[in-house]
Order: C-alpha cells, then structure tokens, then sequence
C-alpha cells in the first residue's frame, strides 16, 4: 500500500517564454519570499546537478519548482505530519536531497523533532553552499 502522505507533490515543469537551456530560470537570491536570501541559485544548481532525476526532493516551493525535481513541499509535509509520520517519511521515501531554510519558518529550529528525525536518516551535506539554506543528503 502506497503512503498516504499529504497530496501537494509537484513536478517541475518549463516555462515557454523561457530562453534558457532548462527552460526554468535560476535567479541568483530570492525576490519572493524572503528577499535578499542568498544561496538561492547554488541550492537550485546542486538539486539539478547532484540528485538523480528520478529521485524526489523535499524542499521550499521556489527551489522545488526551479529544480525541476518532483518535490514534497516543506510548507505541507512540515505542518501537516505528525512527529511519526514525518519520521515514517523520511525514512521510507526515496528522497535524493531534503532542502532547508536556516532559521525560518520551515527549519529545524521551528520543527526541531522533524529535524531530529531528518538526522537519523539523512546528513547536511559538508560545506554548506550558503548560510541560508542547509542541504541534507542520505545517509551511506
């Protein structure tokens, strides 16, 4: 039986007006949900260049959608769990990279148990690409 996790999975997808090879352009720092966050287009380049295409990505709307990844959005897997479903999650889907916000409102110091349970699993990968966004990668 297939998990019943919350329902907003979404796939990237290209943009007609678009010139770019993607399709998707990658602004360089966020413009739409916390302005002058940065690390914004590193985040989005490692998603594309470092996680399988058939793998998905739990993360923010702006960098799931510009990864082109099918994602989880943190904004409803985050709230909409319990600690034990999130935990049941992170552990049983195949997810090739978890994104975070550093300090914000979907971070591990809002959900510090969803965090706790992400690091059983998963690893913030070393050198951090920016101070505002944490990349976790499964555990070997």
């Amino acid at each position: 039986m297939a998990p019943s996790w919350p329902s907003r999975v979404v796939n990237g997808g290209t943009d007609s007006s678009c010139d770019c090879d993607s399709g998707i352009p990658i602004i360089p720092d966020s413009t739409r949900y916390y302005f002058g966050e940065r690390g914004l287009a590193n985040t989005i380049e490692y998603a594309r260049n470092q996680v399988p295409s058939d793998l998905a990505i739990l993360a923010p709307k702006d960098v799931g959608i510009q990864s082109e990844h099918r994602y989880f959005e943190d904004a409803i897997i985050l709230p909409s769990t319990s600690k034990s479903e999130f935990r049941k999650f992170v552990r049983t889907e195949p997810l090739g990279l978890i994104v975070a916000r550093n300090n914000l409102d979907y971070s591990e110091d809002v959900f510090p148990a969803e965090f706790e349970a992400t690091a059983e699993y998963y690893e913030p990968i070393p050198n951090q690409l920016s101070p505002d966004f944490v990349l976790w990668t499964r555990k070997s």
